[in-house]
Order: C-alpha cells, then sequence, then structure tokens
C-alpha cells in the first residue's frame, strides 16, 4: 500500500497526515479514484453525483432527491457493508427502513453477528 507524507483530497483539497509528519496510508475512510484520493465527504458526493449524471433531464426534484438518498445510502452499505442499519441511516440522515430496503435491493446482508438491536 502507498504511503503519503499528505493525503489531500482530489475535490476539497482537505488534508490528511501524520503529525510528525512521517509517511501513512491511505486513510481507511477514503477512497481513491484515477489515481486520486477523495476524502469521505467529497467519495460520498461523488457516488451521488455519479447516481444523478444517470437520470433523465425530465425527472421530478422529488423523484432526483430519492435517488440521490438511495445512492449514498448504496454507497455507505458497499463502504462498510458490516455496519448496523442505524449507523448507516445516521450517515445518510434516513430512516433504517431505507437502508434496510436498499440492503435487500442490492443483495447485501447485514453480517449475522450484528445484535438485532443494531439493525
Amino acid at each position: 500500500m502507498r504511503s503519503e507524507v499528505r493525503w489531500s483530497c482530489a475535490r476539497c483539497e482537505v488534508s490528511a497526515g501524520q503529525i510528525d509528519d512521517r509517511p501513512s496510508p491511505l486513510p481507511p475512510t477514503w477512497t481513491t479514484s484515477g489515481g486520486l484520493a477523495y476524502c469521505l465527504s467529497c467519495s460520498r458526493a461523488r457516488a451521488a453525483d455519479e447516481a444523478m449524471e444517470l437520470l433523465p433531464e425530465t425527472i421530478t426534484g422529488e423523484a432526483r432527491a430519492k435517488l440521490r438518498r438511495k445512492a449514498l445510502i448504496r454507497f455507505e452499505i458497499s463502504r462498510s457493508p458490516d455496519s448496523a442499519n442505524r449507523v448507516i441511516a445516521s450517515a445518510c440522515r434516513t430512516s433504517t427502513m431505507a437502508v434496510a430496503a436498499v440492503r435487500d435491493e442490492i443483495d447485501i446482508p447485514l453480517s449475522t453477528g450484528a445484535a438485532p438491536a443494531d439493525n
């Protein structure tokens, strides 16, 4: 795995690294694409933006918002499939039912090790 003294987000330019300027691996919540690094916030935004680019211009604002939220939930489930639905719902500012529906749709079940209260 590649190490850098400072990692900079290609979208927002926030940077992360060790306080003593030692090289460190990519932060665990960051992603890479096309050789560029993205912070978690920008990774989420990029996932939602990519979904929006596929939509026809004639779709309503309400439908756009629902599909954007769904893309965000998909990103979070893919990023952290073992996270409880309530954790993903909190990150996406939505309901656990919405997360469960998307999880069922993309067929990534919640780990059997998660406690029922965590769903």
